[in-house]
Protein backbone atom coordinates (compact mmCIF):
# COMPACT_ATOMS: atom_id res chain seq x y z
CA UNK A 1 0.00 0.00 0.00
CA UNK A 2 2.79 2.41 0.92
CA UNK A 3 4.56 1.70 -2.38
CA UNK A 4 1.37 2.52 -4.28
CA UNK A 5 1.02 5.85 -2.50
CA UNK A 6 4.65 6.72 -3.19
CA UNK A 7 4.20 5.74 -6.84
CA UNK A 8 1.10 7.93 -7.15
CA UNK A 9 2.86 10.90 -5.54
CA UNK A 10 5.87 10.49 -7.83
CA UNK A 11 3.60 10.23 -10.86
CA UNK A 12 1.76 13.41 -9.86
CA UNK A 13 5.06 15.21 -9.31
CA UNK A 14 6.29 14.08 -12.72
CA UNK A 15 3.13 15.35 -14.38
CA UNK A 16 3.27 18.67 -12.56
CA UNK A 17 6.98 19.16 -13.18
CA UNK A 18 6.70 18.53 -16.91
CA UNK A 19 3.74 20.87 -17.20
CA UNK A 20 5.36 24.29 -17.04
CA UNK A 21 2.32 26.33 -16.09
CA UNK A 22 -0.68 25.79 -13.87
CA UNK A 23 -3.38 28.31 -14.76
CA UNK A 24 -6.74 29.63 -13.61
CA UNK A 25 -7.28 27.91 -10.31
CA UNK A 26 -9.13 29.03 -7.22
CA UNK A 27 -8.55 28.33 -3.54
CA UNK A 28 -10.46 29.99 -0.69
CA UNK A 29 -12.16 32.30 -3.19
CA UNK A 30 -8.81 33.55 -4.52
CA UNK A 31 -8.23 33.17 -8.25
CA UNK A 32 -4.58 32.51 -9.04
CA UNK A 33 -2.11 31.04 -11.49
CA UNK A 34 1.41 29.69 -11.01
CA UNK A 35 4.12 30.07 -13.64
CA UNK A 36 7.19 27.88 -13.22
CA UNK A 37 9.07 28.75 -16.40
CA UNK A 38 11.66 31.05 -14.80
CA UNK A 39 14.18 30.45 -12.04
CA UNK A 40 11.66 31.27 -9.32
CA UNK A 41 7.93 30.53 -9.43
CA UNK A 42 5.61 33.45 -10.12
CA UNK A 43 2.15 33.48 -8.58
CA UNK A 44 -0.43 35.80 -10.08
CA UNK A 45 -3.45 36.61 -7.91
CA UNK A 46 -6.54 38.47 -9.06
CA UNK A 47 -7.84 41.03 -6.57
CA UNK A 48 -10.52 43.62 -7.39
CA UNK A 49 -10.36 42.88 -11.14
CA UNK A 50 -6.60 43.46 -11.34
CA UNK A 51 -3.85 40.87 -11.53
CA UNK A 52 -0.80 41.08 -9.30
CA UNK A 53 2.25 38.95 -10.10
CA UNK A 54 4.60 38.04 -7.27
CA UNK A 55 7.96 36.35 -7.76
CA UNK A 56 8.91 33.81 -5.14
CA UNK A 57 12.12 33.81 -3.13
CA UNK A 58 15.15 31.79 -4.18
CA UNK A 59 14.42 28.51 -2.44
CA UNK A 60 14.99 25.08 -3.95
CA UNK A 61 12.13 23.59 -1.91
CA UNK A 62 9.57 26.28 -2.71
CA UNK A 63 8.01 24.53 -5.70
CA UNK A 64 7.56 21.32 -3.71
CA UNK A 65 5.97 23.26 -0.85
CA UNK A 66 3.55 24.96 -3.25
CA UNK A 67 2.19 21.51 -4.13
CA UNK A 68 0.82 21.30 -0.59
CA UNK A 69 -2.68 22.85 -0.58
CA UNK A 70 -2.27 24.18 2.97
CA UNK A 71 1.00 25.98 2.16
CA UNK A 72 -0.43 27.25 -1.13
CA UNK A 73 -3.55 28.60 0.60
CA UNK A 74 -1.44 30.34 3.25
CA UNK A 75 0.77 31.87 0.55
CA UNK A 76 -2.24 33.07 -1.45
CA UNK A 77 -3.76 34.68 1.65
CA UNK A 78 -0.42 36.36 2.35
CA UNK A 79 -0.22 37.73 -1.21
CA UNK A 80 -3.80 39.03 -1.28
CA UNK A 81 -3.25 40.71 2.09
CA UNK A 82 -0.09 42.32 0.71
CA UNK A 83 -2.04 43.65 -2.27
CA UNK A 84 -4.78 45.11 -0.07
CA UNK A 85 -2.22 46.73 2.26
CA UNK A 86 -0.03 48.06 -0.57
CA UNK A 87 2.99 45.94 0.40
CA UNK A 88 5.41 45.08 -2.42
CA UNK A 89 7.69 42.68 -0.51
CA UNK A 90 6.25 40.12 1.93
CA UNK A 91 7.75 38.62 5.09
CA UNK A 92 8.33 35.31 3.28
CA UNK A 93 10.24 36.88 0.40
CA UNK A 94 7.54 37.26 -2.29
CA UNK A 95 8.13 40.39 -4.36
CA UNK A 96 5.50 42.21 -6.43
CA UNK A 97 6.81 42.37 -10.00
CA UNK A 98 3.81 43.32 -12.13
CA UNK A 99 0.31 44.77 -11.94
CA UNK A 100 -2.04 44.35 -14.89
CA UNK A 101 -5.44 43.39 -16.21
CA UNK A 102 -6.68 39.88 -15.40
Amino acid sequence: MRKKIILIVLLLLAILCTNSTITAHEIAGIEYSIDTLGENPVITVIVDNESYAFEGPEDARLLRRLLCPFYLRRTLLELTSAVKEGITYTENGWQLIEIGDP
